[in-house]
């Protein structure tokens, strides 16, 4: 039964991964004169909105994956924040930002684009800060 049980999980959790993957590489995969050909049709402001919403994409996988790995060695191996801060070569506010950021993602997965989210996340957790940009910025 536990057997059966770990099976399902660990095909789950490679259906979230494959789901993942799939979504990070979609555009990635398709041929550039198809995107070029589809993206002349776009105005300017949705190109720049296209553009925003990538790089937005971009840099929340980067965030979490940075948060994950802090959060990790932090947890696991009791890194302090100044140790983690020179091995990443970033400043301590920096690594406070990415681990809160993991923790807010894993607590509120949709926290990043809902705004309603957010606001049931600081409520709930008494978040004073919001993400905005990259960093933290205070209310």
């Amino acid at each position: 039964n536990s057997t059966k049980k770990r099976i399902i999980m660990a095909s789950l959790k490679e259906a979230k991964i494959s789901s993942i993957v799939e979504i990070a590489t979609n555009l990635s995969r398709k041929d550039e004169s198809l995107i070029r050909c589809r993206l002349k049709d776009f105005s300017e402001k949705e190109l720049e909105a296209l553009h925003d919403s990538l790089e937005k994409l971009d840099g929340a996988m980067m965030q979490f994956e940075q948060g994950r790995l802090i959060y990790y060695l932090s947890a696991k191996y009791q890194m302090p924040e100044r140790e983690l801060a020179d091995a990443f070569n970033i400043t301590i506010r920096k690594v406070e930002d990415y681990n809160k950021y993991y923790q807010l993602c894993l607590e509120y997965p949709a926290f990043n684009e809902d705004p309603d989210v957010v606001d049931r996340a600081e409520n709930a957790a008494e978040v004073r800060e919001v993400f905005e940009g990259g960093k933290w910025v205070k209310k």
